[in-house]
């Protein structure tokens, strides 16, 4: 490692001297890749998890108080990764959750008229909501949110299910990153991979950091999950039209099983806009016809539906699947559209509603 060469120097004979002195257990670490003797210059030497590293002047030292290794002046080669050094100059392994990702399809402006508009609900600790993820209704959002605050609600995790609207990549989508906004929102990793392994018969899910950044149906919904469930984790799941009726309920069920097995406070939420591309006299015909398929639990139904019903017919299966398995109905506590919040003179609209299960 030719960017060690001034100050470093692994002491390959002496720690095999040393480990076999003392009859410590078989090294089970390395930083840069499973032979530390080679590639490696931590290792584990105690039974305590202790790591040490060899350094030309002083030996072996604690690798907690190893100094810096670099100088300002000193020269690097351009190939090596500086991205695996930490703030004290000691080199770790390289953490994919470094990256974090975006809240890219919403403003600090928007966010806040959202929440200064806020619609108001009853205080409530739901456990599962469907809101919107339009900004235009903005303040359902932040409606439902401070609905959960006044209620006292505090969750481990929200299992956050929404629509990925290009429909590509994969059937599911997911990614294991935090995400980058206020002091941040932290991943559920082991909720995330347990969902990646629900076993689908034909279903392909597919880890994708990029989509579920640019898909406004998660970005959206982070700023409040920030605000109003302060410490609380998320675990994103965009899932495509293209998951066949068998596997959305595999999807289902399996999501169903990792919350009842978990020890944590979880809310599963899902990020559904209705009602699309309709004229604002048109859309009410499909609500209508949507509204009394969630009543029925009619999950085939509303898997045919199209954008004129919803976009998302596999997020309101998983929701309704879930409070099916706990014997509750569904409550839809506010309904809207587009027009309500932009006023008369759009061609199109969107319809929205807040549905929850407590």
């Amino acid at each position: 490692m030719k960017w060690f060469s001034k100050k470093v120097t692994i002491l390959t004979a002496a720690i095999f001297t040393f480990y076999v002195i003392s009859a410590a257990p078989v090294f089970d670490y390395s930083p840069l890749g499973d032979e530390p003797f080679l590639s490696g210059f931590a290792v584990d030497l105690s039974e305590g998890g202790d790591f040490y590293i060899a350094l030309d002047d002083d030996g072996l030292v604690p690798l907690a108080e190893a100094p810096n290794f670099f100088n300002a002046d000193e020269d690097l080669d351009e190939d090596e990764d500086l991205d695996e050094l930490t703030e004290s100059g000691n080199l770790t392994s390289a953490d994919p959750n470094e990256r974090k990702l975006k809240c890219i399809n919403i403003d600090e402006v928007t966010f806040n008229k959202a929440i200064k508009d806020a619609e108001s609900y009853d205080p409530m600790m739901p456990v599962a909501g469907v809101v919107p993820h339009h900004l235009v209704a903005g303040p359902m959002i932040g409606g439902f949110f401070n609905a959960l605050q006044e209620g006292g609600a505090e969750y481990d995790t929200v299992i956050l299910i929404g629509p990925n609207h290009p429909g590509d990549i994969g059937d599911a989508i997911y990614s294991k990153l935090g995400w980058d906004f206020a002091d941040g929102v932290e991943c559920d990793t082991d909720i995330v991979l347990q969902m990646s392994k629900i076993q689908l018969i034909n279903g392909f899910v597919a880890e994708n950091n990029d989509r579920v950044e640019e898909d406004h149906s998660a970005s959206v919904i982070i700023p409040f999950i920030n605000k109003y469930l302060p410490g609380a984790k998320v675990a994103p799941l965009l899932v495509s039209r293209t998951l066949g009726y068998d596997d959305v309920i595999l999807l289902a069920d399996g999501i169903i099983e990792i919350i009842n097995n978990s020890d944590k406070n979880i809310l599963l939420l899902c990020s559904i806009d209705f009602s699309h591309y309709l004229p604002p006299g048109d859309f009410d015909t499909y609500d209508i016809e949507t509204i009394r398929a969630i009543m029925a639990h009619d999950y085939k139904s509303i898997h045919l539906f199209g954008n004129e019903n919803l976009d998302s017919p596999a997020s309101l299966i998983i929701f309704l699947r879930y409070l099916a398995s706990l014997g509750i109905d569904p409550e839809i506590i506010s309904q809207s559209d587009a027009s309500q919040f932009m006023g008369g003179g759009i061609n199109e609209t969107t319809s929205y509603m807040v549905i929850v299960g407590k």
